[in-house]
């Protein structure tokens, strides 16, 4: 009885067998693998960018002076601000470190110009106290935040004045006076048949030129002045 050997193939026609079985990446397939690596690594970056992304912000308060007595005249503080994107906005009033007024809180605003007014009231209504006052607002993007703050100055006194050459009794023989007085640096002053305010010098003094009918005259401060802003 004669065996026959089984020949088995060479190692290198074994390892060309194992070759021909797996996949064969052709140029169309890598360059399609690459494309979708690069789309999706851009939309990464993006997304990270506009997640990490400080809204900018810019205010413009509208005056410095805040009079909120009721008589018309600077009673509404009003503070305009620009979101170059879409944003959540706080705004509060502090008095030191302490809040006394919320005039926003986190609501949702789009790219472009915005205003808050105040009122120079707290958060139960009442006029707050004269003084100084700090608005601060602050716009939240995604995860970061950015503020800006000015500060409103609240008067509710007006300010004193005083005539200088107009003594009680004085008669005059022309129909030309001058009338002068001092008040508050900053302030401007009315006389009754004018029709602008005039504003006072640095040290608070003034002038003005009325022409007299014949007859008797009297003068007497009534609403003298109005301040126009902390400027002293």
């Amino acid at each position: 009885m004669q065996y026959q050997q089984q020949q088995t193939p060479p190692p290198l026609r074994m390892r060309q067998r194992r070759r021909s079985a797996g996949v064969t990446l052709t140029p169309g397939v890598l360059t399609t693998a690459v494309s979708i690596g690069v789309v999706v690594l851009i939309v990464a970056i993006t997304f990270v960018a506009d997640w990490m992304q400080i809204p900018e912000l810019s205010l413009s308060p509208q005056g410095q002076f805040l009079s909120p007595n009721g008589d018309g005249s600077y009673d509404i503080f009003t503070v305009s601000y620009r979101l170059a994107d879409n944003a959540r906005i706080i705004a509060q009033v502090y008095s030191n470190q302490n809040v006394v007024r919320t005039l926003a809180n986190g609501q949702n605003e789009s790219a472009g110009e915005h205003f808050l007014t105040w009122d120079g009231r707290n958060d139960i209504g009442s006029v707050v106290p004269d003084g100084f006052y700090r608005i601060e607002v602050i716009a939240s993007g995604t995860m970061r935040s950015t503020s800006q703050s000015t500060q409103a100055q609240v008067d509710t006194q007006p300010p004193t004045v005083q005539l200088a050459n107009i003594p009680e009794g004085m008669s005059v023989n022309t129909p030309a006076l001058q009338i002068e007085g001092v008040t508050e640096p900053g302030a401007m002053i009315s006389l009754n048949g004018t029709a602008q305010p005039q504003r006072v010098d640095n040290l608070g003094r003034f002038t003005f030129a009325l022409k007299l009918l014949d007859g008797s005259k009297f003068f007497r401060p009534f609403q003298p002045a109005v301040r126009s802003g902390p400027q002293y």
